[in-house]
């Protein structure tokens, strides 16, 4: 599976997106990089994660968010 992330920049800056579980710990990085200014859009693949609720934290310069990701279980 993927995980897709838009956001949007006013200024050039370093984008941090990791991924962490329900403990709060890092379970993988997803994004570690300097971005332009303007609208983005990151495409994480999550293959071979085991299912379960996730939390992505999204670092913009000072800016950061947190998100819950969940990955299904497999049919």
């Amino acid at each position: 599976g993927e995980a897709r992330f838009d956001f949007n920049l006013e200024k050039p800056e370093k984008v941090i997106i990791t991924l962490m579980d329900a403990k709060g710990s890092l379970v993988r990085v997803l994004c570690d990089e300097d971005m332009p200014a303007g609208q983005q859009s990151i495409e994480a693949n999550l293959n071979g994660m085991a299912a379960g609720n996730y939390f992505a934290r999204i670092q913009r310069g000072e800016t950061v968010q947190t998100k819950r990701v969940m990955i299904p279980g497999r049919e």
